[in-house]
């Protein structure tokens, strides 16, 4: 079993996972448990603390087509209401710290300073995007110097794209690699 962790509350969280669960990979918005798995080794005592599924080739191809499904909806949404669901995240962040660093410091070893900083870059990161959304998404008219000639830059969603983010650092490198894609 895991090593319990005190929180910053006094309370000890309770973990979600045990040694007998899988963790799911979520594709197309359900949870998926694969028949491939891993243990997930906590360093600071070596014991497992549960599996995790691991995607195969089948599942990657899958997880694309699901994405550009449903880039076809998420990219006509207002930036306004993108904005409003990073914000909603930033406050999940801040809500569910506790929780994070026990996952944090079982499976990576995290310490609470470098968990601190890692998750307060995460939750400023939220917030950062989310105020940056409007202005990155606003097509412009830039002045060019030909009398009688007009530009137009029209900014637009591109599609799917792939982030993978490190282990040691789950909450901010996790979210780099999807924040500024799903903002824009």
């Amino acid at each position: 079993m895991a090593p319990s962790h005190t929180a910053t509350n006094g309370q000890t969280p309770s973990p979600a996972f045990s040694t007998s669960s899988t963790i799911p990979l979520w594709l197309d918005g359900r949870e998926v448990k694969t028949s491939s798995t891993f243990d997930v080794v906590s360093p600071l005592d070596h014991t497992v603390l549960y599996q995790c599924s691991s995607a195969g080739e089948e599942d990657v191809t899958k997880a694309i087509a699901a994405a550009a499904q449903a880039f076809k909806s998420w990219s006509q949404t207002k930036p306004n209401e993108r904005r409003d669901i990073f914000l909603r995240a930033a406050d999940e962040f801040k809500r569910r710290r506790d929780e994070l660093f026990h996952y944090s410091h079982t499976e990576t070893g995290a310490p609470e300073s470098l968990f601190a900083f890692e998750h307060n870059l995460a939750y400023e990161a939220c917030k950062s995007v989310a105020g940056l959304i409007q202005t990155a998404l606003t097509s412009t008219m830039p002045v060019v110097a030909d009398q009688g000639k007009s530009a137009m830059l029209i900014k637009e969603p591109y599609g799917v794209v792939l982030g993978i983010a490190p282990w040691n650092a789950p909450n901010v490198l996790g979210l780099r690699a999807c924040l500024q894609p799903l903002a824009m």
